[in-house]
């Protein structure tokens, strides 16, 4: 109880108590809890594997960007070729024509038209690219890890009209020589050129001669002919069973704390 006489203040000895801020009545906790990290619920082994033959076999990652999942390269056999030093593919499919297929264009081009044709450049990846996929190890599950050769996106190629495109310039360039036949005069003019002209003509003509090279070197390497399986082969589906549970099956463990890993993740 507190008392006031004259200017003086009076607490009583009962009142002289101090209570401490859990015990205090009047308090409220205002501190949110501390929230906890996220534990660890489940602990998956990594596994390496790899082709039965390396010498003879190779993984290759091919990427369909104009086609839906829905419609899946996995059900028929197709046509495909590769040009080994070049690193180019060739899947040839069926054509649909009953689909957005124009009957009167081929009649125009003059060509039998029944196939697309799917091409892309295999990117090698050096070692430094893996496919994965969790699989089931009786009870457990094991993460599969296998390495990969090579990627590639395939995409539609419309070479018959590339053609068409060629024949026609090459015989406007016919007609253009058999008019110049008929002039009986030329003008010729020449000047000097300055030394940063002759540096970009020659580097111009540098890098046209490389790729010059490169397409006739394209051009004279023969395609090697593959075997399109399906899925659902028994050669297919062995291949797939090898890379899930056969090859080195070696379980991978790491020497880098946690620590570590957030120090390499936000290195400037």
């Amino acid at each position: 109880m507190v008392k006031q006489e004259k200017g003086l203040l009076f607490v009583d000895e009962e009142d002289e108590r101090v209570y401490d801020k859990e015990e205090s009545p009047y308090y409220q906790e205002d501190e949110q809890e501390e929230i906890p990290d996220d534990p660890i619920i489940d602990s998956i082994p990594l596994v390496m594997n790899t082709l039965s033959s390396r010498s003879t076999q190779s993984l290759h990652v091919l990427q369909y960007p104009g086609r839906p999942k829905t419609r899946p390269l996995d059900q028929e056999e197709y046509r495909a070729a590769v040009k080994e030093e070049s690193n180019y593919l060739e899947v040839r499919l069926p054509l649909d024509t009953n689909k957005f297929f124009n009957a009167n264009k081929v009649e125009e081009w003059g060509e039998t038209i029944g196939e697309q044709t799917l091409n892309g450049v295999l990117d090698k990846t050096d070692g430094g690219y893996y496919v994965g996929q969790i699989v089931k190890d009786g009870d457990s599950r094991k993460i599969v890890l296998v390495p990969v050769d090579s990627t590639t996106q395939l995409r539609p190629s419309f070479k018959y009209i590339d053609d068409i495109d060629q024949m026609a310039q090459t015989q406007r360039r016919a007609e253009a020589s058999e008019a110049n036949k008929n002039t009986n005069f030329q003008i010729l003019q020449s000047s000097a050129k300055s030394s940063s002209q002759i540096t970009n003509t020659e580097g111009f003509g540098n890098a046209l001669g490389e790729s010059l090279r490169h397409v006739k070197k394209f051009d004279e390497e023969e395609w090697s002919h593959l075997k399109w399986t399906p899925t659902q082969d028994e050669l297919a589906q062995t291949t797939k069973e090898q890379l899930r549970n056969g090859g080195d099956g070696v379980e991978l463990t790491t020497a880098t704390t946690f620590g570590d890993y957030i120090n390499e993740l936000t290195r400037a």
